[in-house]
């Protein structure tokens, strides 16, 4: 593993505050592109992070309808319910469709006093293999973010 990523897995297993931001990125294929807003934790891409891991995935955040965007925005903010069994929240989805049956990244979301952590990194979905995929995030996490800044930066992406 490369030294950059070994210092991401550092830094988001430390439990300090982490900044979050968005940076509109292009998932690009020999069919289509897809623009779409990929999260960044202190700087260091999530898309990046998990592409690293075999992860063909994009952030919920910064494409499709406006309902789809909203609804995210929304889910991710902890104001409408999980997207997923266990109170879980995708983070990352498939690429094409967004449909959580092709698979995706999920975390659990909690608030503690005045900062939203997330944790329990794991990968989900319907086409198997998910205890075989969820051990390549086992070591992410948990991560904690004001949960001010968090919610600012997640409902900016709708504009993206």
């Amino acid at each position: 593993m490369g030294q950059h990523l070994l210092g991401v897995i550092e830094f988001l297993s430390t439990g300090a505050l982490s900044t979050i931001e968005v940076d509109i990125r292009t998932r690009v294929t020999d069919s289509s592109s897809k623009n779409f807003a990929d999260i960044k934790i202190d700087g260091r891409s999530l898309f990046d992070l998990f592409k690293s891991r075999d992860f063909d995935v994009i952030a919920c955040l910064g494409w499709g309808t406006a309902q789809y965007r909203t609804a995210e925005i929304y889910r991710l903010v902890l104001e409408e319910p999980s997207d997923m069994q266990g109170n879980r929240n995708s983070i990352y989805v498939c690429p094409d469709c967004g449909d959580l049956g092709c698979g995706a990244i999920s975390v659990d979301m909690q608030v503690e006093d005045n900062k939203i952590v997330w944790k329990n990194f794991k990968w989900e979905g319907d086409y198997g293999g998910i205890t075989e995929h969820s051990s390549r995030l086992a070591d992410l996490g948990p991560i904690y973010f004001d949960f001010g800044q968090y919610c600012d930066v997640v409902k900016g992406t709708y504009f993206l």
